[in-house]
């Protein structure tokens, strides 16, 4: 829901997170999303931050929702590899023209063209060409990489502007601060050791303050 120019409020939210298996997860985000009314028939969209491991769960899960890259990791993901080439002899004014440049075409969903840029670059500066190696062996942030993740996430790199001007999110934020919410600001404190069990069973408690069903669970109600 819009509330204003560029800032979207959520009105039907609700939290749920665990510090055990990704298929535990998986589960909890299922039973939840039904609870809610999502179903296969519904519009669904995903963020994800690249992550191999989210998309294979949005796969499994909801085959028809849309997963999107988000916006913030994607655009960081170009301001290092962008800082890699500064490092590497790319001079600076080239470099921020290049940038620039990559940076429209991504929000624009121009990944096509951002990968032929990739190549193009990499000829000009006497790299290897991309290939079907780990990133890690590459370097993380070189421009190879850069390339492989873009290639890797081609399908969930989408018209952002448009996307943004539907009134959609495009950011991982809310997740982000979720994670604040519901896992950092009480199990990271100086001098905490939890085990994984002990973690996820304070992790129900502040889950339950934050979707209101405190109260519903000490009264004997039904807690998802």
């Amino acid at each position: 829901m819009t509330v204003s120019k560029g800032r979207n409020v959520l009105p039907n939210k609700r939290y749920v997170g665990t510090c055990l298996s990704v298929s535990e997860l998986g589960q909890k985000l299922f039973t939840s999303a039904r609870q809610m009314g999502v179903t296969d028939q519904s519009q669904l969209i995903i963020l994800a931050d690249g992550a191999r491991w989210i998309s294979q769960l949005a796969h499994r899960q909801s085959p028809k929702a849309k997963l999107i890259l988000d916006w913030w990791h994607l655009k960081k993901r170009l301001w290092q590899t962008v800082d890699w080439l500064k490092r590497h002899g790319l001079p600076s004014k080239d470099n921020r023209n290049w940038a620039g440049e990559i940076s429209d075409w991504l929000w624009r969903g121009k990944v096509g063209a951002v990968l032929q840029s990739c190549i193009d670059l990499g000829q000009q500066m006497g790299l290897a060409a991309p290939a079907d190696n780990s990133q890690t062996q590459l370097g993380e942030n070189s421009l190879q990489s850069f390339y492989l993740y873009l290639r890797n996430s081609f399908n969930s790199i989408v018209d952002y502007h448009l996307y943004r001007k539907k009134g959609c999110y495009i950011s991982s934020v809310l997740v982000e601060k979720t994670i604040d919410l519901l896992v950092c600001r009480r199990l990271k404190l100086r001098g905490q050791n939890w085990s994984r069990p002990g973690a996820d069973n304070l992790r129900l408690f502040r889950q339950m303050m934050l979707n209101d069903q405190w109260q519903d669970y000490w009264s004997g109600g039904k807690i998802a």
